[in-house]
Formats: structure tokens, C-alpha cells, sequence
């Protein structure tokens, strides 16, 4: 993202603010365990990731301020998936927890090592990529979040 940003023209400061979207993470952490209660674990994390996947379809076009808008609802949707996701693997034990976590960061490091082939290819490109590991999540996530199997 921040080299479409630059593409676009926004200047490094200002695509720095661009990462305070982050902070949309907060309120969604915080929903986890209110949706999780009200539709169940499965459905909440499904959720979670329909609304990364919305965010990574309104960062479509190419203007700033939706790049922005989508980019928020992203964060969102992501620290809402992963705040189950940690509560899920925290009822497993020791064990299963720190197995999530390692994952975690294995993934970022891995999705690091992905994104470089996408470096001045269209947006696009990328957004599928995402958009295609956003609907694994969704499909896998009845599978993976199943209490008996967590265990």
C-alpha cells in the first residue's frame, strides 16, 4: 500500500498518518467477545473476515481517501479475527496458544516474503491475492475454530 500511496502522490508523512488506522483495531478487538456471544465463535470470526474482505474491495480505486476508508475497515475486521482467533487458542491450553502465536508471526513474515513479486504491479494484483487468503479464512474457519479440535 504505501507504494500505491506514493504512486498517487501523497508524500511519506502522510502516508505514515495513513497506518493511524491501525487504531481502528481497538473497537474491533473489543466487539470479539460481544459477536462471539451473540452468533458464536465461527459465525463472529466469518464475519470478521467479510469485513477485511470489504476493505479490500473498496481500496479498488485509486483515491486516497478510499484507499484510506477501506484500508480502516480492514484493520477492523482483522484485529476482530485475531482476537478470536487468540481467545479460541487461549481455551486450548498453553500449548495450542503458543502454537497460534507462532503462526502468527510466521504468516506476517511469510506474507513479507510474498508481497515483493507485487512491487510496481497493478494494485490489483495484490488485492486478489488478499482477497483470495481472506475467503480461505472464511472457508477453514469452521474446521479450524471447532471447539472439539481445539482441545
Amino acid at each position: 500500500m504505501p507504494y500505491r500511496l506514493e504512486a498517487l502522490g501523497l508524500s511519506q508523512g502522510q502516508i505514515g498518518g495513513i497506518f493511524f488506522a491501525y487504531l481502528a483495531g481497538i473497537p474491533g478487538s473489543a466487539l470479539a467477545g460481544t459477536l462471539v456471544k451473540k452468533w458464536g465463535t465461527v459465525a463472529a470470526f466469518r464475519l470478521a473476515f467479510g469485513v477485511v474482505g470489504l476493505g479490500l474491495l473498496i481500496q479498488i480505486p485509486s483515491q486516497p481517501l478510499i484507499i484510506l476508508a477501506g484500508f480502516v475497515l480492514l484493520m477492523a475486521g482483522i484485529f476482530t479475527a485475531q482476537a478470536i482467533a487468540g481467545g479460541v487458542s487461549g481455551r486450548g491450553g498453553s500449548g495450542v496458544s503458543s502454537t497460534y502465536i507462532a503462526a502468527f508471526y510466521l504468516g506476517g513474515t511469510v506474507a513479507g516474503l510474498a508481497y515483493p513479486p507485487f512491487i510496481g504491479q497493478s494494485a490489483l494484483w495484490g488485492l486478489e491475492l488478499a482477497l483470495g487468503v481472506s475467503w480461505l479464512a472464511v472457508l477453514l474457519a469452521g474446521r479450524a475454530l471447532r471447539s472439539d479440535q481445539v482441545r
